[in-house]
């Protein structure tokens, strides 16, 4: 087997711990999985199991990292923008959850969320 199966097979087992609510297990076998084939949607995982363990300013740079690496994956993008927020950064959550709505008009997460941060700025 070689390491994209292993990662993947890693991947799958860590969605299983996560739905059981075993946010350690998961994110152990995310973490795994990433050493051993990196992807987006992994960086992203390992953010929500640290967030589910009280983690947030560890969780911060994987968000980051797994925007950056695809920044046209809309729920990734919503997450990045969501802890943008936090930081005070409104201008540039306002930014990519713009570039979320021009490229996919009906993504109804991004449109509720856009209206907050304008909502809550006026």
């Amino acid at each position: 087997m070689d390491n994209h199966e292993q990662s993947y097979l890693l991947y799958q087992k860590g969605l299983l711990e996560f739905e059981k609510n075993e946010f350690q297990n998961a994110l152990n076998c995310f973490i795994k999985s990433n050493q051993l084939s990196e992807h987006s949607r992994t960086y992203a995982r390992i953010y929500q199991c640290l967030l589910k363990l009280g983690k947030e300013l560890e969780a911060k740079p994987y968000i980051k990292t797994a925007y950056t690496q695809n920044p046209k994956q809309d729920k990734v993008a919503i997450q990045y923008a969501e802890s943008l927020i936090f930081e005070g950064k409104s201008e540039l959550a306002i930014d990519i959850l713009e570039k979320i709505l021009r490229r996919n008009k009906t993504y109804n997460p991004a449109r509720k969320l856009l209206e907050q941060i304008r909502y809550e700025i006026t």
